[in-house]
């Protein structure tokens, strides 16, 4: 699994964005439950959250 750690920062937007759902994830630091968003990007999904503490995580959640 891909994980991209961005602090505090907007996920910069490469290509289209569309948001497939909305769900809850834990933060991959603390393990705080999270609102997450899972959305597809340049063929591949996608989902990210932010921490309160550590910002904002975006992971590869499907990349085939």
């Amino acid at each position: 699994m891909e994980l991209i750690q961005i602090s505090n920062q907007k996920t910069p937007t490469i290509g289209k964005k569309s948001t497939i759902r909305f769900t809850q994830s834990i933060c991959p630091e603390c393990n705080m439950i999270l609102d997450a968003e899972v959305f597809e990007r340049d063929g591949k999904v996608f989902m990210t959250k932010t921490c309160p503490t550590h910002g904002e995580c975006e992971e590869l959640y499907f990349g085939s």
